[in-house]
């Protein structure tokens, strides 16, 4: 109905710092906002106006449409305000809807996942989401999993990307976490036993704090455990624990953490009421005990914990366990007591630092053996029973 047509001419609109001056504004009234320079107009009615800006490169374009949406690059985007200050802004207007989620992810199938990628050009990508289709072990579908990757997959215990898995039951399986257990095997230089004495495992000589040296891993999660290859040996030669000195290399059978944390430890050994005697460095054989313990003399073991400077200090130490100084019908002294000390607690460790676990024994001069394994142990029902000792072991969890 007016057509205004020029060349070198523009229109000039009303121009105001804001529209609290304007009463009762009809619906699509426009005029300059001179305080943020743009083009205001009201979207709503003239009782209840509602302004809003026509601002140039704010809006979402589509760039193919139908399809999805784009912004130009350096936008930001805000829902519940006018003036985002991320890229991604959303403003709770209502304080009320405590039950109500800002962001709502759906997915209508039953397959598939509901997840978000989070994307890192020159770092590690983050997945997490439901997994729509994985099935508990109540058969419910659903498990909130936190992925290493660029996508949620197919998961189980260890597989290296998985980092979290939350099923519908409530348990929640924290993935490739770091955790250990390790044991000592049979020591195959001791001689004059029949069967080879499987039963017997490392030395450890008298009024000597003793590094426990392992051999063999149940699991090792990260390959955190420095072991001593098998066959063990040489059985009799002890390491003094002397306040903090490095032992040689050869005793380096460690846990080292890989990240800062607490870790749960769990270290249990079992002396036997033999002892060893010295054939030549590497060689030894065992014999009855004829003498007496050492009075005041025990067993014990412990916890040691070794920092980044080399430091090896003692963290906790386990229980003190006497021997009986008691005698067969031969006269023969027989063991009364546990001989088998345990130790537990939670160690905090920065990566890069160390655990071990040294035991102790003053209850006779010469060198006694751990014993690895129980010799009334049925080997039919745990086969091989020298590969699955559970006397001289050591299990480390990480727990945060």
């Amino acid at each position: 109905m007016l057509e205004v047509k020029s060349t070198s001419k523009g229109l000039l609109i009303p121009r105001m710092s804001g529209a609290g001056s304007i009463s009762n504004p009809a619906n699509g009234l426009m005029f300059y906002n001179t305080t943020s320079n743009e083009i205001w107009y009201n979207s709503g009615t003239s009782g209840s106006p509602v302004w809003e800006a026509i601002v140039k490169d704010k809006y979402w374009t589509s760039s193919t449409p139908g399809l999805f949406y784009t912004l130009n690059p350096g936008d930001y985007v805000g829902i519940g305000l006018i003036n985002p200050t991320y890229q991604f802004h959303v403003k709770i207007f209502d304080g009320t809807k405590t039950n109500n989620p800002i962001l709502t992810l759906e997915n209508n199938f039953n397959s598939g996942y509901t997840s978000m990628l989070f994307a890192n050009s020159n770092a590690t990508d983050y997945s997490m989401g439901v997994d729509v289709a994985e099935i508990d072990n109540s058969g419910t579908a659903g498990t909130f999993k936190i992925v290493k990757g660029s996508g949620l997959a197919n998961s189980s215990q260890g597989d290296g990307s998985t980092m979290l898995r939350s099923f519908s039951n409530g348990i929640t399986d924290i993935n490739n976490q770091s955790r250990c257990r390790v044991f000592q095997q049979n020591n195959t230089f001791i001689l004059g036993s029949d069967d080879p004495n499987g039963e017997y495992g490392q030395g450890v000589s008298y009024a000597y704090w003793t590094p426990v040296y392992y051999t063999s891993a149940s699991y090792d999660q990260h390959g955190e455990f420095a072991l001593m290859p098998y066959p063990l040996g040489p059985p009799l030669t002890a390491f003094p624990y002397n306040g903090g000195v490095n032992p040689p290399a050869y005793y380096f059978h460690e846990f080292t953490a890989s990240e800062d944390g607490y870790y749960q430890v769990n270290a249990r050994v079992d002396f036997a009421y033999v002892e060893y005697t010295a054939i030549n460095e590497e060689q030894a054989e065992i014999s009855p005990i004829t003498s007496v313990p050492v009075q005041g003399g025990y067993v014990s073991i412990a916890i040691m914990k070794r920092d980044a400077s080399g430091v090896n200090l003692m963290y906790a130490q386990g229980n003190k366990l006497m021997a009986s100084g008691a005698t067969n019908d031969n006269g023969d002294p027989v063991e009364q007591n546990n001989l088998a000390p345990n130790v537990s607690d939670v160690v905090y460790l920065k990566a890069g630092e160390k655990i071990s676990i040294w035991v102790w024994q003053s209850i006779f001069t010469n060198s006694i053996p751990l014993r690895v394994r129980n010799p009334d142990c049925n080997p039919w029902v745990f086969p091989p029973d020298h590969d699955h000792p559970t006397q001289v072991y050591v299990s480390i969890h990480k727990v945060s």
